[in-house]
């Protein structure tokens, strides 16, 4: 393990901008009731309307022979907004660890909201290339949004989890450890590069589910012939509309979950395209559809569920 250079610091940061940034559809701050100056701070004007904004977009350069991290900074989200007369945000890249051997890069990333303002749901999001096996190996969740390649996900990391309604407050720090899986035959000694995008809402939290977790697939005696899907899914809007999980490879189609108590989502698939045995990747799609003025298919959330076929 070395120690992340000094130019890693000053490069990025600019990453989390924090107080000036991101989403909004009219909601109010969900955080008023609890911090009674959310009101009195200058409204920040020139945001797009979008669901999602871009606060930083940044290249990694890594070298696994010196073990060090280069980041280039790209201007792409100065050019959409004057981000500087707001905020002067503060981030740190601590604790970087390489293991040829576990074929593993990780890093934690600590980001500080110096600023007046609350936003929320921010993520760190990879942007992997596609056909490259460098891939973020504790993604949260997976998202089309600023993608690159289209229908491709993009596994993200999640920043302030524990806090009411994923607030990012002033003054607040948080704290992320991102595990990248890195082939070494891949990068045996040539610097291996990939791209990240830091985003969040503001001034309130985003319309697409934020989490999907707990998902497994399993063989039920009440269910005979089909395979049982479950998972939890989390948003900040009493939804999401609906749930899927593609199963082309074993039904022909997608399955449809129905909800439960306790964000609970449930569905069978049945293997009516005769499948061979074996393990099946399966992408789960959660959505919060809301009519004609949704963008895109994109505005979902993302995660995948291995299963089984016997």
């Amino acid at each position: 393990m070395k120690t992340l250079s000094n130019s890693i610091i000053a490069i990025l940061a600019v990453v989390a901008l924090l107080g000036a940034f991101g989403c909004s559809k009219g909601t109010p701050d969900p955080v008023t009731p609890d911090d009674p100056t959310a009101n009195t701070v200058p409204e920040i004007t020139g945001l797009e309307e979008s669901g999602h904004f871009m606060l930083g977009q940044y290249t990694l350069v890594f070298d696994p022979v010196t073990e060090t991290l280069e980041t280039i900074e790209s201007r792409t989200a100065d050019k959409h907004f004057n981000i500087t007369k707001f905020v002067k945000p503060y981030v740190k890249f601590t604790n970087l660890y390489y293991s040829s051997f576990l074929e593993q890069l990780s890093f934690d990333m600590s980001i500080t909201n110096p600023s007046i303002y609350t936003v929320f749901d921010v993520r760190a999001i990879y942007m992997e290339a596609p056909g490259s096996s460098i891939y973020l190996d504790n993604a949260d969740d997976y998202t089309m949004w600023f993608n690159y390649y289209q229908y491709m996900t993009n596994g993200f990391k999640a920043f302030a989890k524990n806090t009411y309604n994923r607030s990012f407050m002033p003054g607040a720090t948080h704290t992320q450890t991102m595990y990248f899986n890195l082939p070494v035959w891949e990068t045996p000694a040539d610097p291996a590069t990939f791209d990240i995008i830091v985003s969040c809402s503001f001034p309130g939290n985003c319309d697409d589910p934020y989490e999907i977790s707990g998902q497994q697939a399993y063989y039920s005696v009440d269910v005979p012939g089909g395979i049982v899907i479950e998972t939890k899914v989390y948003d900040h809007n009493n939804g999401p509309n609906w749930v899927t999980v593609d199963t082309w490879q074993i039904n022909g189609g997608w399955t449809w979950l129905t909800k439960y108590p306790d964000n609970k989502w449930q569905g069978v698939v049945y293997n009516t395209q005769n499948a061979p045995a074996g393990w099946y990747y399966c992408q789960i799609s959660a959505d919060n559809y809301y009519g004609s003025e949704q963008d895109y298919f994109g505005e979902a959330l993302f995660d995948y569920v291995w299963i089984q076929v016997q």
